[in-house]
């Protein structure tokens, strides 16, 4: 690492926004078909999580552990143009379509990024409602220019952060990314002092196998 990333990477662990996994985003185009296929491959059912506003999409979760959750995400009734909800209506089956990584400033770790020469998105709020009426928050971006790369969190402190409420009983054996510009976004990922591990290769590609009790189940993009 040269010296500057080498500066960057000990600010990120001493401010506390070294980035962690936050969740694994499964996509399909139907949700209560996407939950039923889950539930048979790894007997664990998700539970509903409620509706993006304005996205146009739905979503069910499981806990991973370790402050870690699953993200099922499918299309809602409502109408929109997002393209996220495009490419939802055209998989084939639960497929992983994101992860996300959770710092506790975004602001901040955006701006690193910026200094790297990486082309972030803006912040950009976010919530929902659960079933249960309770009311979630948080700030993200992205990062573009990468076909894998993540898109960054920061949970609002009153949130109660979903791998605490969603049901267990999954946990993480192996989880991998490729990049057709890895390289680049694995010394990007190390300066933030992100841990994740992004592998170069001539398609993109995010799979994660999970261990469900005595079963496994792996979900890998195509």
């Amino acid at each position: 690492m040269n010296p500057i990333l080498a500066a960057v990477f000990v600010m990120a662990i001493q401010s506390g926004t070294a980035p962690k996994l936050d969740h694994i985003m499964l996509g399909a185009p139907d949700l209560d078909r996407a939950v039923a296929a889950f539930l048979w491959a790894t007997n664990v059912a998700p539970i509903r999580g409620g509706m993006h506003p304005g996205r146009g999409t739905q979503n069910a979760l499981v806990s991973l552990g370790d402050g870690t959750y699953l993200e099922i995400i499918a299309p809602s009734k409502e109408k929109t143009d997002d393209e996220l909800v495009s490419m939802l209506r055209k998989l084939d089956g639960l497929t992983p379509v994101g992860w996300a990584l959770r710092v506790s400033d975004a602001g901040a770790v955006r701006a690193e990024l910026l200094k790297q020469n990486i082309e972030v998105t803006p912040l950009e709020p976010g919530s929902r409602i659960t079933p249960t009426g309770e009311r979630l928050s948080w700030m993200t971006f992205d990062v573009e220019g990468f076909e894998s790369a993540p898109f960054f969190v920061e949970w609002d402190k009153t949130s109660r952060h979903p791998s605490t409420t969603s049901p267990g009983g999954c946990t993480i054996k192996t989880f991998s990314v490729a990049d057709p510009r890895g390289a680049e976004l694995l010394s990007a990922l190390r300066a933030i002092g992100a841990d994740t591990v992004v592998g170069v290769s001539e398609k993109a590609m995010i799979s994660v196998t999970l261990q469900c009790g005595k079963r496994t189940a792996t979900f890998a993009t195509h």
